[in-house]
């Protein structure tokens, strides 16, 4: 019988740890198993947060991490508009140019801003005459397609009078010009996932955003 009963009490600790576990409980191994140690408070119980409760009943702090790609930030936070932006800026050229373009959008310094440089520097390292030898994406947004009749420049034709810019514009962004391409990819930034730091996890998921 006592066999039996201990089968069962090992049984149900199991499975309501690995439970709690799983749903983020902060329970320890002993509030579950021990006799005297028994958790006798609200069910469901409170969540650790940003812990980890470990069998040992130790708790470590968690870093929230995003997916992992060759040259992803080695950890991220949250930046206030639902979606995770890298708790750095990234080394891109530039800068000066993209911070004010980027101003315009509120997103000139914080988490909006580390998930912007990230983008560019994975795109393109912040170069507005870089050509993807594969595809064309052409500049700093490496926009790809986007031209029309009227847009074409000295480098292609992918930037076009779209998201803010005329034609006259669109040539320049077409021809090299860092200020009208930066505008061209905020507005499509803005117009397509709301923000910087959701189309840093866009990339980090697809490769492209």
């Amino acid at each position: 019988m006592w066999i039996g009963f201990g089968l069962v009490w090992l049984g149900y600790g199991a499975g309501l740890y690995g439970h709690s576990l799983v749903r983020g409980y902060n329970l320890s191994g002993k509030q579950v198993f021990s006799p005297v140690g028994f958790y006798a408070g609200k069910w469901p119980p409170a969540t650790a947060g940003n812990e980890q409760v470990f069998p040992s009943g130790n708790k470590a702090g968690l870093q929230t991490t995003a997916l992992v790609l060759e040259n992803a930030p080695p950890g991220t936070a949250h930046d206030g508009g639902g979606a995770s932006a890298p708790r750095t800026s990234a080394t891109i050229a530039n800068t000066a140019t993209i911070r004010a373009a980027a101003a315009a959008h509120g997103w000139g310094k914080g988490g909006q801003w580390n998930a912007l440089t990230h983008l560019i520097r994975q795109e393109s390292g912040g170069n507005s005459s870089a050509i993807n030898p594969s595809s064309g994406a052409l500049g700093i947004a490496q926009a790809l397609g986007h031209g029309t009749g009227c847009s074409a420049g000295t480098l292609g034709n992918q930037y076009g009078p779209q998201y803010g810019l005329t034609c006259a514009q669109a040539r320049k962004a077409n021809s090299g010009d860092a200020t009208q391409q930066l505008r061209w990819m905020l507005g499509y930034v803005k117009t397509r996932y709301g923000s910087p730091a959701a189309a840093w996890q866009h990339e980090l998921a697809n490769n492209w955003y």
